[in-house]
């Protein structure tokens, strides 16, 4: 394994950091913003100058990995200290995308729009671009945020009626898509690559059945129990005993809907019950730096576990106990496509 250190670089108003002494880049693929947190001195030598470098907070900034962009956005918090024979600058931030989590959204309507087109118009005020890496399905007849929600708060609920997630792509923008179990980028191994790792087997987020139910607006060929509800189930096949779910659907679907939702809830807990998180040597693998959305091959015998696996979420961290990253894994399922059920099924 080559021992790579990597080039850790923060940019603040066109100008370059790099006197940090400890660092830590978290990614994720289930969450709208990524974050930082760099131990800085305040000044350092660059070039056999000595170079001093004021950080403000709420200053737009730039983390660079060996040159590659994984976090545009904002400071946060800059905390100063020293002390008999230091003087350390703390800095935390976040993507731009965090905004969109702290902020409340504009109240008002969006009738028979696509799911992109109304995240657009939400992220628009906030100068933050939205694309798509799927198809996001039909459109919603009506949309319209509470009082007080924040646009993530907004985006999270409207993705989670479609299936889908919305990340941020580094560069100050959202993507919504699917994470999906692919073909595996490394291989991870106990004493090899992998210095520690552990598992958590969950079952207390699963129900023997989930139901999906949801109100449907009147039309001449329905009745009038159609109109009033509707509803779909899924089952769970490993929880035996009598464990029930329902629920709302924060808007209205059509019945078809209702059955992907409640077999994709199954799906998902299936899924995310099944959590691994592994500290890996190294910042990179074969192919280049650890991002979320990348899948991973790991078997161990102790942990229980076996197959392929989704990177959903990377911490990048440096400090004097090395360089590594630590990994939370999920199988397949857990993100995973919506199944598409045969007309008339529920």
């Amino acid at each position: 394994m080559v021992d790579h250190q990597p080039s850790v670089s923060l940019w603040v108003g066109g100008a370059v950091h790099q006197g940090w002494t400890s660092v830590s880049v978290t990614l994720n693929l289930d969450h709208l913003s990524g974050s930082f947190q760099l131990g800085l001195t305040d000044e350092y030598v660059k070039d056999g100058t000595l170079v001093r470098f004021p950080i403000r907070g709420a200053a737009a900034c730039q983390i660079k990995v060996d040159g590659a962009t994984v976090i545009t956005g904002y400071v946060d918090k800059v905390s100063p200290s020293f002390g008999p024979t230091r003087h350390d600058v703390s800095v935390t931030g976040r993507d731009k995308t965090g905004d969109l989590l702290d902020c409340s959204a504009k109240v008002g309507e969006h009738l028979n729009q696509r799911l992109e087109a109304i995240v657009t118009a939400l992220a628009a005020p906030f100068g933050i671009g939205v694309s798509t890496a799927t198809d996001t399905g039909a459109v919603f007849e009506r949309f319209a945020p509470n009082v007080g929600d924040s646009v993530g708060e907004c985006i999270e609920r409207l993705c989670r009626q479609r299936g889908v997630l919305a990340w941020s792509d580094g560069l100050g923008n959202v993507v919504i898509g699917r994470g999906a179990v692919g073909r595996p980028v490394a291989t991870l191994k106990r004493g090899d690559n992998v210095e520690d790792a552990s598992a958590e087997h969950a079952f207390d987020g699963r129900y023997s059945e989930i139901t999906v139910m949801g109100s449907r607006e009147g039309a001449d060929d329905l009745s009038p129990e159609d109109i009033a509800q509707v509803r779909a189930s899924a089952t769970d096949p490993a929880i035996t005993r009598y464990r029930p779910l329902i629920i709302i659907p924060e808007t209205q679907g059509e019945t078809i809907s209702l059955g992907d939702r409640a077999r994709h809830e199954v799906r998902v807990r299936q899924g995310k019950g099944q959590k691994i998180t592994a500290t890996v040597t190294g910042w990179t693998h074969g192919g280049g730096l650890w991002r979320p959305g990348q899948t991973v091959s790991f078997s161990d015998d102790w942990l229980g576990i076996s197959g392929h696996y989704l990177v959903a979420n990377v911490t990048l961290s440096k400090e004097q106990s090395g360089t590594k990253a630590a990994l939370t894994l999920y199988p397949p399922g857990a993100f995973d496509i919506l199944a598409q059920p045969s007309k008339g099924e529920i």
